[in-house]
């Protein structure tokens, strides 16, 4: 996995109990993060996602191949509430809804 992410600049973020809460400092949507998504967020640092895998296979106890999934799932969820950004990106990813 080499998608590189960055959390949006705006987003406001505590980890809670090992969930992230997330505040969009723009709109005021609020975002609780859960599981596979809190740790890929909590990764987040514009770099590359190579190995976070591994990281979250370790964490949960499952197979990589499992974690890969998951986490392929999770940084589709964190674009769709448009509180994170490709590096790179020239468009900013808009936001959706909350979940």
């Amino acid at each position: 996995m080499a998608e590189q992410l960055r959390r949006r600049g705006h987003i406001n973020w505590h980890e809670v109990d090992g969930d992230v809460v997330a505040v969009d400092g723009v709109t005021g949507e609020v975002h609780l993060l859960r599981g596979s998504v809190a740790v890929v967020w909590q990764l987040l640092d514009g770099e590359s996602l190579t190995g976070v895998d591994e990281m979250v296979a370790d964490a949960f106890a499952i197979p990589v191949d499992e974690a890969a999934s998951g986490i392929g799932e999770s940084v589709a969820m964190l674009h769709r509430a448009g509180i994170v950004d490709d590096l790179g990106a020239d468009d900013a990813v808009a936001v959706v809804g909350s979940y």
